[in-house]
């Protein structure tokens, strides 16, 4: 531990890890929103529900690039504050009027989803610089896997949710209201209640880390996220692991979207068992 440093574990870490958890359960919640309902979603706007999720995917994969540059650039909690602002203004755009049982028009859902898919790199790839920052090195892999796990929960409640309420365009914009209630409270509490950083570095790795940072050159250059990810796929191992992360995602990803399609080509076709088999996926899926 650096000479003269204390360190502390706070209980506000707790509130920190919920807040990110269940920001990224909603903003998965959102992408998978109509996996259990295509039908609803075909006749209420004649397209392809699985588009509306390439969309969020494509716009997320673009976010994650310069997700890294934006949080050195304004910290931790202007990014989580921020993108939760940006996600419930995308959700209210996916909602229309609130409680008049209209759904928007297409372009509106859609430029909704767009704000949803720019919004949750901030709450997927924030997790290990969340649990450095507010965790102990013993807490660390714990937190980042719970928040980074709540993904898979987000999708499992779509299914939940969504098989159960949208099975009607009346009840299609009803849980679109729903999603945007939940993202407006908690928007409304991380303004509140989540912090950049805490007073005391909660370890000494970290403590060593703040005292680094203090002795750096500020008007050192910071290497891009090219030059970073050069450098990272030059360590041993790197890159099976992130092609086993990318292999991992991308089966999770279709076999989310397309759960329905697949249960109904070997003769199941019971909403409740569609729905009860989707959630039972992610749940499945987290172990893994």
């Amino acid at each position: 531990m650096p000479k003269g440093m204390e360190t502390k574990l706070y209980p506000q870490r707790w509130v920190q890890l919920g807040y990110l958890a269940v920001l990224a359960l909603l903003s998965d919640w959102v992408c998978f929103s109509v996996a259990a309902a295509p039908e609803t979603w075909v006749q209420t706007y004649a397209h392809d529900p699985a588009t509306l999720i390439d969309i969020f995917l494509f716009t997320n994969v673009f976010f994650c690039f310069v997700e890294p540059a934006i949080v050195r650039r304004i910290g931790l909690r202007n990014c989580i504050v921020g993108a939760a602002v940006v996600m419930t203004s995308g959700c209210a755009l996916r909602s229309g009027i609130p409680l008049t049982g209209a759904v928007p028009s297409y372009p509106f859902v859609v430029a909704g989803t767009v704000l949803v898919g720019a919004a949750q790199p901030f709450f997927q790839c924030t997790p290990p610089l969340l649990s450095a920052t507010w965790f102990g090195a013993e807490e660390r892999a714990t937190a980042t896997a719970t928040a980074i796990n709540f993904n898979q929960v987000g999708i499992a409640t779509a299914f939940l949710v969504g098989g159960a309420m949208a099975g009607s365009a009346e009840g299609l914009a009803s849980y679109f209201d729903l999603i945007t209630a939940c993202s407006v409270l908690v928007t409304i509490g991380a303004f509140f209640q989540f912090q950049e950083k805490p007073e005391l570095p909660p370890s000494s790795s970290a403590a060593a880390k703040i005292l680094e940072d203090s002795q750096a050159d500020p008007n050192a250059r910071v290497p891009s996220f090219f030059e970073t990810a050069r450098q990272l796929l030059a360590v041993p191992g790197f890159t099976r692991a992130l092609c086993a992360f990318v292999v991992s995602i991308g089966v999770s990803n279709v076999l989310s979207a397309f759960i329905e399609e697949i249960l109904l080509g070997v003769g199941i076709s019971g909403q409740q068992t569609i729905d009860l088999a989707g959630a039972g996926f992610q749940v499945a899926f987290v172990p893994g």
